[in-house]
């Protein structure tokens, strides 16, 4: 079976007006229309109808400061509406912005997600007797202080972490850790928080306190914290938790989830409260307490991502054709960035120094040990 192509169309942004309206202009004035159509922005947008009465449009931008085809990002909307009915005029579902480098069963998940908003997306207060080791997969686990880390949804669209926490407290609100693992109700959430409050995806800590805030099932129920004297402030003014109560944890460059689960809810024998700790990229952070196991967790985890950065930068034209030396120097070093003639801090460069994504990792790590500690010595001591 062949492929069905999408429709495309294409929108031109001119700059400025050089035609003198209808009909022949003279030749300056051909010569400037020719020229400034080629350096404006273009956007290039591909268009399909999918069967369940939704049209899905994958747009991206062309400008002169584009390095290379297809760009990083583009925007995905997805829309329903009657036939014929300008594009203007189509209900709206979702706008998002999604890595080009998207698989078609990742995109697809995202569509499937995408034709349930507007129902009903709230996190439906139930009974969680059944949320215990047993019913998690616990890729990590430090029993002496009460923390399991179940394996959560892994997060491969590196804008979203705000979301995938947040879904990750509702799974356990709800009292069903079945749907940790369930990418299309995923997004179907996130795409109904999207819908709320941004275009993008991105959800920051006003985002997210906005989206607890307004939810029913949510208020009062979730805590957000993006600093340790933030978590400290909170738990001195009550530290006490009946059924589930969850924690959203700003990292230095990710967010993560935290849910204490009372005694009461979970029957231990020990008589203590239970810490289900989350991290969409699902590495093992439970056990993380001393400096040397953050040192060690941030020199294997650069290891790691030695081959993908140099994958990354590789798949830049003005990268593809020079000799490895050059770019083990830009992985060492960097590349760098100006903004109008101003060299841009190299926190927000791209390709990052690598001592600058060592530091950035450690923050983390240091957070999260004692974003937990704080969380044990408050809940799960004796």
């Amino acid at each position: 079976m062949g492929l069905t192509l999408a429709e495309l169309s294409v929108e031109a942004f001119a700059r400025g007006d050089h035609s003198t309206g209808p009909g022949p202009l003279p030749t300056d004035k051909a010569a400037a229309a020719l020229l400034s159509g080629l350096f404006s922005p273009v956007a290039l947008q591909w268009k399909t109808k999918i069967d369940n009465g939704l049209t899905a449009t994958v747009r991206a931008e062309v400008s002169q400061d584009l390095t290379c085809w297809p760009p990083e990002w583009v925007h995905l909307t997805v829309t329903r509406g009657a036939e014929g009915v300008d594009d203007d005029l189509r209900q709206r579902c979702l706008e998002i912005k999604v890595p080009s480098s998207v698989l078609p069963s990742q995109l697809e998940k995202i569509l499937a997600g995408a034709s349930f908003t507007g129902s009903n997306c709230g996190a439906e207060e139930a009974s969680t007797s059944n949320l215990s080791d047993e019913t998690m997969a616990i890729i990590d686990q430090c029993q002496a202080r009460g923390i399991s880390q179940p394996m959560s949804l892994a997060q491969w669209h590196h804008a979203v972490c705000g979301h995938h926490a947040l879904f990750n407290l509702r799974c356990l609100l709800s009292g069903d850790s079945s749907f940790l693992q369930n990418e299309t109700c995923f997004w179907r959430q996130a795409l109904c928080d999207i819908e709320s409050r941004v275009t993008g995806g991105i959800a920051d800590e006003v985002h997210l306190r906005h989206l607890v805030s307004t939810d029913p099932a949510l208020s009062g129920r979730v805590s957000v914290a993006s600093s340790l004297e933030s978590l400290q402030e909170q738990l001195q003014m009550s530290s006490r938790t009946h059924g589930v109560h969850g924690f959203l944890l700003g990292g230095a460059t990710h967010w993560y989830s935290a849910a204490v689960v009372s005694r009461e809810t979970l029957d231990r024998p020990d008589g203590h409260n239970k810490i289900y700790f989350f991290d969409s990229y699902n590495t093992p952070l439970a056990t993380v307490i001393s400096n040397a196991d953050i040192e060690s967790m941030v020199e294997g985890q650069l290891c790691v991502s030695r081959a993908s950065a140099l994958d990354a930068l590789k798949q830049n034209p003005a990268w593809a054709h020079k000799p490895n030396a050059h770019l083990e120097t830009a992985f060492e070093e960097g590349v760098e960035e100006w903004w109008k003639g101003v060299r841009k801090a190299s926190v927000f460069w791209q390709h990052k120094p690598l001592d600058v994504r060592r530091q950035l990792m450690r923050m983390d790590l240091q957070l999260v040990r004692d974003f937990l500690r704080v969380l044990a010595d408050a809940y799960c001591s004796s």
